[in-house]
């Protein structure tokens, strides 16, 4: 049974690419995958962030921002909406910087027994520095 996601996280518009391969469970929630791309990538979780895959919006609904009406709470909705391998969506943590990374289902993989998951297995470069104004100050 396939219940492992491989996942590729570029940060968009950084040339060399900076990005993280992981492995996590099919069942992980949006939520969780925030807090592992936050370890994988470096960041520090200061800031609010959304989920874009296809017509579905995922973060934490905040009433002082607008459209935040449209955006459903990421802890009640898992991966296992990801439903081909090379399906893409997008990820944004500091709305203020705007950081946005390509989120690419690479392959779906059996859990291998006695690995621990999530693990990220590759990645080149770190992360730029929080708070630093975006890709053009970076």
């Amino acid at each position: 049974m396939n219940e492992i996601i491989q996942l590729k996280i570029t940060l968009e518009r950084t040339e060399p690419p900076i990005w993280r391969r992981i492995l996590v469970h099919k069942d992980t929630t949006f939520l969780d995958l925030h807090h592992i791309i936050q370890i994988a990538m470096g960041w520090w979780n200061y800031h609010m962030f959304e989920f874009r895959l296809r017509e579905h919006f995922f973060g934490i609904p905040h009433p002082d921002f607008e459209n935040m009406d449209t955006v459903d709470y990421a802890g009640d909705f898992s991966l296992e909406m990801i439903f081909s391998e090379g399906e893409k969506f997008l990820y944004e943590y500091d709305f203020g910087d705007g950081w946005i990374h390509l989120v690419e289902a690479e392959k779906f993989l059996p859990k291998e027994a006695g690995k621990k998951y999530p693990v990220c297995i590759d990645g080149r470069l770190n992360c730029p520095h929080e708070d630093c104004g975006g890709i053009i100050t970076y």
